[in-house]
């Protein structure tokens, strides 16, 4: 109910307000009698008064003198004025210092309830007003969290484009980091969060991002002054100012951060530390600085803290060098099951990733994922279920994407490779004996013939490079080297006959010219063919 006080130096009329009403049915309480208006000031002073009902002419202080008193204390009190007299001036002093009403006596009774009801109702509002900026107020405190990220999140993105607005924010954030200072920007990402936070419930998360700024503030603010919040669900950003410390004292400091996470947390996290400015505007290019610099981390490894005046990031290379000649050796390696080939090879490609760092993680991915397809498509071309061999492709991909260091990577293609190279070994192992069987067969049958690698491997209804790549694997030797080989040494059993003649021998070992012969026999043995008879003797 509302609180109202009744003011007048005669006894009989404050008695008389007090019955001329049911105030209770307009929601008034009344709460006190005043003689005059000093008395009356002491109580508003001492109550919370909403109404205040009062004669004008009374001794020691008069109704119009309270009015301004309670005015200029800023006391929200709605004031109604009776009076007998009739004065314009005291009417105009009413309007002056806002009355609510002004009626003379004798009162008229519904003058008096219209004047009641217009000001309870005018109570109602301010009250349901004050309700609504409390309700407003609530709710802004209780957003202050996320707009204060909100408008760091914008900040390092470089959503702003004027000083003016960035410091007005800065200020009404509170935030602690001086503007009128060099500062800089790092970033911290748990390592392998992915596999973390598996099967962790949401609570579980966002305690663990709280457990992070937290620490991370509380090792920061002992040596600068700074700011931290989470800008994702992987990435926290701290901005502090740069002031007199030396790239040494910065590895110090985040070397300690570190430490302190995976004392309390039991997790492993690295931090990419930006360049510094003294122009807030370029907070965007600082945050890009430091997220390069954590990109690093890719060769470094887990646990790394990696400073952007480090490294060389401008990289202008796409894909691996010389990606198609790898392609095809790794798939020769696949066709014949030949493992310590194909991890040769991959141990060639990623040693050369490690001395070369100008690839990005993306580069080194993308060729990662080039080569992977290529294999995958040549499964295929065999008629072989590249899921039954290697897996969903999806889950490849996801796995090479989601590779956080070089030898994550490494690990994950030797992984696959293996299981692709070890599928054919399994599967051409006793297949390849016998191919290489009867291309022996042939070779030692016709020797003596005009016999060439195309001719073979027509016989053995297989491709020449392909006939050509298993002989080699298996045998150590080309199939050329091999029936060389075999026909020197059927010519080096004719040589024994002296009846025959050179010419003769070329021809029956396969070659028609006789000087060519000669030359290959030298080659063969170190000696001509004549020579070679006659060191026989």
């Amino acid at each position: 109910m509302f609180k109202m006080i009744i003011v007048d130096d005669e006894i009989l009329v404050r008695q008389g307000m007090r019955n001329i009403l049911n105030w209770e049915e307009y929601n008034i309480e009344i709460i006190g009698e005043a003689s005059d208006g000093e008395e009356a000031y002491k109580m508003c002073l001492e109550n919370k008064i909403d109404i205040l009902f009062t004669d004008i002419r009374m001794p020691f202080l008069d109704g119009l003198e309270l009015a301004m008193k309670i005015k200029q204390e800023n006391m929200n009190i709605k004031i109604i004025f009776f009076s007998g007299i009739q004065d314009f001036n005291y009417a105009k002093t009413a309007l002056d210092i806002c009355a609510e009403a002004y009626i003379l006596k004798p009162l008229e009774i519904e003058e008096l309830k219209e004047a009641i009801i217009k000001v309870t109702e005018k109570l109602v509002l301010e009250i349901d007003r004050e309700n609504k900026l409390l309700k407003l107020e609530q709710q802004l405190h209780e957003s202050f969290g996320p707009a204060r990220e909100k408008f760091l999140m914008d900040l390092v993105l470089g959503v702003f484009k004027s000083e003016t607005e960035i410091m007005g924010k800065l200020n009404y954030f509170n935030n602690p980091f001086k503007t009128e200072q060099s500062f800089a920007l790092a970033i911290l990402k748990i390592d392998d969060y992915c596999f973390f936070v598996n099967n962790k419930s949401e609570f579980d998360k966002q305690l663990l991002s709280f457990g992070v700024i937290n620490i991370g503030n509380e090792v920061l603010k002992q040596y600068t002054t700074a700011i931290s919040f989470c800008r994702d669900e992987n990435e926290f950003v701290m901005i502090f100012n740069v002031e007199n410390f030396t790239k040494e004292r910065y590895n110090e400091i985040f070397q300690e951060v570190n430490y302190s996470i995976k004392k309390y947390l039991k997790i492993s996290t690295s931090i990419g530390i930006g360049n510094s400015s003294d122009n807030v505007l370029e907070m965007n290019v600082l945050y890009k600085s430091a997220f390069d610099a954590l990109q690093f981390k890719f060769y470094t490894g887990k646990d790394s803290i990696i400073n952007a005046s480090d490294i060389e990031l401008d990289s202008k290379k796409d894909y691996y060098k010389d990606l198609y000649a790898v392609e095809m050796r790794l798939l020769n390696s696949i066709k014949l099951g030949d493992i310590k080939g194909e991890e040769k090879i991959l141990e060639e490609i990623f040693n050369d990733f490690m001395n070369d760092r100008s690839y990005t993680i993306n580069n080194v991915q993308d060729s990662c994922i080039e080569i992977i397809c290529i294999a995958l498509r040549a499964i295929s071309e065999t008629g072989e279920k590249v899921e039954a061999i290697v897996g969903k492709r999806s889950d490849i991909m996801e796995s090479i994407s989601g590779a956080e260091s070089i030898n994550d990577l490494k690990v994950i293609m030797l992984a696959i490779f293996g299981k692709i190279t070890g599928h054919f070994c399994k599967k051409y192992n006793h297949k390849n004996i016998k191919l290489v069987s009867s291309i022996k067969d042939i070779i030692n049958k016709m020797y003596m013939e005009d016999i060439s690698v195309n001719r073979i491997s027509e016989m053995v209804f297989l491709t020449p490079n392909y006939t050509s790549l298993i002989f080699k694997h298996e045998v150590g030797e080309s199939i050329i080297d091999y029936l060389t080989k075999i026909r020197i040494e059927a010519a080096k059993e004719l040589l024994k006959s002296k009846d025959l003649k050179i010419l003769d021998i070329s021809a029956m070992v396969g070659y028609e010219d006789t000087s060519y012969f000669s030359k290959v026999f030298k080659k063969y043995t170190g000696v001509y063919p004549q020579k070679y008879r006659n060191n026989l003797d």
